[in-house]
């Protein structure tokens, strides 16, 4: 049975070599960075809640949230994961609204941009309430990149 725990910089170093290849595509274009890189950088972002999906001592994802630099309010969503998160799809799904909702807890706004290529991550944003707004070059590559937002009444 899968989990949510406390994420730890060990998560970082067992997933990093494992993550499915659209994160990795996304990550590279977005900022340049290793997964390792980008994955430890969630720890030192402002005001970071960092976790792990965990199956058995299976590490299968890691995800959580931060403080956009640019303003108050309003939070920056990710989730970076193995082909190992197929084998606990139905539970992830159950599931994954409710940690939505637990990263938003103090902003009004949740907002991230999405690789156009990750059509995974793009229906599984939706699938938890964010609208898929429009499409722009962004990042280091300035590829094309969705923004996504999902409007909260916390704040």
């Amino acid at each position: 049975m899968a989990e949510v725990i406390e994420a730890t910089k060990t998560h970082a170093v067992i997933l990093a070599p494992r993550l499915r290849r659209e994160d990795i595509e996304e990550i590279r274009a977005m900022n340049g960075h290793k997964p390792i890189d980008a994955l430890m950088g969630a720890f030192t972002a402002p005001n970071a809640k960092v976790y792990t999906i965990v199956n058995g001592n299976d590490v299968i994802g890691m995800f959580g949230v931060s403080d956009c630099v640019n303003g108050t309010n309003y939070g920056v969503p990710w989730m970076l994961t193995s082909a190992a998160i197929k084998s606990i799809s139905k539970e992830f799904l159950r599931e994954c609204r409710t940690w939505v909702d637990h990263l938003g807890e103090k902003y009004s706004v949740l907002y991230n941009f999405v690789h156009d290529k990750n059509k995974t991550a793009m229906r599984w944003l939706q699938w938890c309430g964010f609208d898929v707004k429009f499409q722009r070059p962004y990042g280091v590559k300035k590829e094309n990149f969705y923004l996504f937002t999902k409007e909260l009444n916390n704040v």
